[in-house]
């Protein structure tokens, strides 16, 4: 028995893909563009916004799917594991390669980054301060995510069984390890300037997911559709809290060695479980072109989030129309062309990677079917 997919989820998955362009856009063309103070905010800390949406919506799915498994008779890592590469790898690899030997990232084409080059290679490159985000600057989220894979099954025992009480303790976990990092890791090797990178591993982001997790469980389990009120209600206040929580992290920090620094990803990643749990009760048109669109965005969302700062940075460098729209202050259209492109070669390269997926490989041991981009933000059971 599986899990049937919200649609409205996968719009959820869409704009916050399209904030991460936006906030890349907004940052590589020297953060100017933006006069409402309320929009400014936003987009400043898009990146952030749409990376914990993405880790949270990663625990939802990857829940939905364990339990259409253990449903099915057929839940076992090996299985899950293969789902997640059968995915993951094809798009990862191809980005790496062209990356290193048709783009920018041919600098580490050389024998004293054989093992920057290994680590991309074995999702571990996260693990490394100096390797992060070299090549791509986006693919150190994957190599958390493949993490959080590994540790998946457990993690979704405990929130069946325990529910709150174990999202409780993974929030009381990740804020105490992130605590211990900022105060005394951190200022003891004299690196305070890693905060971000210390900040966002599998166990300083755990809570990310596990909200997800605890997310899909009340979903899944819960006998009664959230009535109309309370779902827009829920939706308003989560949004309500996000800003708030944003103004907040604006002021006081989000990598810093302070309380907000401990905890502003955890109550931004809080935020946006009420507004998914709620959102994911509201009925929408799925008639609307609008509707639509941000649906097929959707799909072609790990292609996008992949390749749209190395297509930016390209255009910024090497592009005269580029420099030549940025000498004249058109920074506006310049996010819209920047939005365009990326979505475009996402889509491009979700369609070719949708080609070589190794079904032949993987075909007998898991079955048919289309795989899920990296947020794993459906609950469709796989």
């Amino acid at each position: 028995m599986g899990v049937e997919r919200n649609r409205n989820l996968d719009i959820v998955r869409a704009c916050a893909t399209l904030l991460v362009v936006l906030y890349h856009s907004w940052v590589l063309t020297n953060s100017t563009g933006f006069q409402i103070p309320i929009v400014k905010l936003i987009v400043s800390l898009g990146g952030e916004l749409g990376v914990t949406c993405f880790f949270v919506l990663s625990g939802y799915g990857i829940y939905c799917s364990l339990w259409g498994a253990e449903n099915n008779n057929s839940l076992s890592f090996a299985s899950f594991m293969q789902k997640r590469c059968k995915r993951i790898i094809p798009s990862y690899y191809i980005c790496l390669l062209i990356t290193m030997f048709l783009g920018s990232g041919a600098i580490y084409l050389s024998r004293s980054n054989w093992a920057n080059i290994i680590t991309h290679v074995l999702f571990i490159h996260n693990l490394f301060p100096g390797y992060a985000g070299a090549i791509n600057g986006v693919l150190w989220t994957i190599g958390v995510t493949v993490q959080f894979y590994i540790i998946a099954i457990p993690l979704y025992k405990g929130i069946k069984k325990w529910n709150f009480l174990f999202l409780s303790a993974c929030i009381v976990f990740t804020v105490v390890c992130k605590t211990a990092v900022f105060r005394f890791v951190l200022p003891m090797l004299g690196g305070e300037h890693l905060g971000f990178f210390a900040g966002r591993q599998v166990l300083t982001s755990l809570d990310n997911f596990v909200v997800g997790m605890a997310v899909a469980d009340l979903v899944v389990h819960r006998k009664k559709q959230l009535k109309r009120p309370w779902a827009y209600g829920g939706s308003l206040f989560g949004i309500a809290a996000l800003l708030l929580i944003c103004k907040i992290g604006a002021k006081c920090g989000i990598h810093t060695n302070n309380i907000s620094g401990y905890v502003w990803h955890t109550l931004i990643a809080a935020a946006i479980g009420v507004f998914l749990y709620a959102v994911s009760y509201i009925e929408c048109d799925s008639s609307r072109r609008l509707y639509r669109a941000f649906l097929w965005l959707s799909k072609c969302e790990y292609g996008i989030y992949l390749w749209h700062l190395v297509i930016i940075r390209n255009l910024i460098e090497n592009a005269s129309f580029v420099s030549s729209l940025m000498n004249r202050g058109y920074y506006k259209v310049l996010y819209i062309i920047f939005i365009c492109v990326s979505v475009f070669m996402g889509w491009l390269m979700s369609k070719m990677t949708d080609s070589i997926r190794f079904d032949s490989i993987f075909r007998k041991k898991i079955g048919e079917g289309r795989g899920f981009p990296i947020t794993e933000g459906s609950s469709k059971n796989r």
